[in-house]
């Protein structure tokens, strides 16, 4: 799979689930790191002067890919995501 499948299809997943994500508001407001939810499982956002920069998810983690979490979090709160400049 290319990079851009990977990305539309990371947007496809966030946009379907997006009622399936939980930020825990507590963490997200120092603008640091941001903790969601997302079916059962908790993922550390990481982000830098209002730029997302990392997510925990294996997706993530071992692809290096932007994932449907840091999607989801980019469209709910505006922040940028750092791969995609």
């Amino acid at each position: 799979m290319t990079n851009l499948e990977m990305l539309k299809n990371a947007i496809d997943k966030a946009t379907k689930e997006k009622d399936e994500f939980e930020v825990l508001e507590g963490v997200k407001m120092d603008k640091t790191c941001s903790i969601l939810i997302h079916k059962g499982n908790a993922y550390r956002i990481d982000i830098k002067e209002d730029v997302i920069v990392s997510c925990s998810c294996p997706h993530h983690t071992y692809r290096h890919g932007v994932c449907k979490h840091m999607i989801y979090m980019s469209e709910k709160y505006n922040f940028n995501i750092h791969a995609l400049g």
